[in-house]
């Protein structure tokens, strides 16, 4: 689907459209990071039931920093696991805190 999508952009007239750059970078491995200490156990059961064994370099990194209290940004790019990143924290803050509260906006469809 995408790929029909892209050869339409680059292959067909469209009226007043014209692609500048295209490139296509190969895959990459992936690189691993790891936390300083380890995430609460039921969180590392909770990522191994989802087949997730260890962290990428810029989740663990960007933990890092969250436990240490700093403001972090992530900007990867799409299916990069940013929005583990942030969810891990707030799972990692409620276990060890029960206390403290956590706001996630609620989106609900357009549809009905």
């Amino acid at each position: 689907m995408i790929q029909r999508f892209l050869n339409r952009l680059l292959n067909d007239r469209l009226r007043d459209f014209e692609i500048a750059h295209h490139a296509e970078f190969p895959a990459q491995p992936p690189i691993f990071g790891k936390l300083s200490s380890p995430l609460p156990e039921a969180v590392e059961d909770a990522l191994l039931k989802l087949g997730i064994s260890a962290l990428y370099s810029h989740q663990a990194l960007a933990l890092e920093h969250i436990r240490s209290g700093r403001h972090t940004v992530v900007s990867t790019p799409t299916s990069s696991g940013k929005s583990l990143i942030y969810n891990l924290a707030v799972a990692e803050a409620l276990i060890c805190n029960p206390d403290r509260r956590a706001l996630y906006p609620n989106f609900r469809s357009c549809e009905g």
